[in-house]
């Protein structure tokens, strides 16, 4: 028997959290939408420091994101009536 899975904060991210930190998310991910946090991979691209920087600890990194599963959310559709 497979069943769905839930939302987890500990084991899942949404789309927002991942949008907040500057992950680009397709504009039609609503930010509920979640993904385990399994199946999100990030590697370095290109890493620079000016001696400035470094001097600071400081020092710029981009990162390739790559995400292996689809978002999931739920959309709803209702209509409140009065009884």
């Amino acid at each position: 028997m497979t069943t769905e899975p839930t939302y987890d904060p500990v084991t899942c991210i949404t789309a927002c959290e991942l949008r907040a930190i500057g992950v680009p998310i397709p504009a039609h991910v609503p930010d509920c939408g979640w993904i385990k946090r399994t199946a999100i991979s990030m590697k370095p691209v290109a890493v620079k420091a000016t001696p400035g920087e470094i001097a600071q600890g400081m020092m710029t990194v981009n990162l390739e994101t790559v995400i292996t599963q689809p978002f999931r959310w739920i959309e709803l559709n209702a209509t409140i009536t009065k009884a």
